[in-house]
């Protein structure tokens, strides 16, 4: 199972960091509407979620430190710090797979995989979606390429 669970987030790593090729600093303040996070906001939230499920047992990896939402920061500032906190959560799910459980929740650790596979792809389509809705639409070949999950 061990293999099985990193093999599925580090592929979910390699498309977002992907995705990231795609971005440019003035998308970061792009949003799709006006009540919605903007790219910037929505790439913290994924990295503060991680690090919130990287805490739940009361000890949190030094090297992953929370991100205010108020910070201006670059694409690759924010590349860093989610490459900082995908392979932190790599590092506690190599834990789960070893203990069977993650601490304050209830469900197996693929069904908690799903979770975060799921949360992270929502996130990714936003980012896709707000990038179209202003005129700079993604190519298609990078569109493929975020399905490529076979290729390392």
């Amino acid at each position: 199972m061990k293999a099985s669970l990193l093999e599925a987030w580090n592929t979910n790593l390699r498309v977002t960091e992907h995705l990231f090729d795609l971005l440019r600093d003035e998308d970061l303040k792009l949003r799709y509407a006006p009540r919605v996070r903007s790219i910037g906001l929505t790439v913290i939230h994924l990295h503060n979620v991680r690090r919130r499920w990287l805490g739940a047992d009361g000890e949190m990896p030094a090297s992953v430190s929370k991100i205010d939402r108020k910070a201006s920061m670059t694409v690759p500032q924010l590349r860093t710090a989610l490459q900082t906190s995908g392979r932190a959560v790599g590092k506690f799910l190599e834990q789960v797979a070893q203990t069977g459980a993650i601490p304050h929740y209830r469900g197996h650790p693929v069904t908690f995989l799903g979770y975060m596979l799921a949360h992270e792809a929502h996130h990714r389509g936003h980012i896709l979606a707000t990038l179209r809705v202003h005129g700079h639409p993604a190519p298609s070949e990078s569109i493929y390429q975020l399905w490529e999950w076979d290729l390392e």
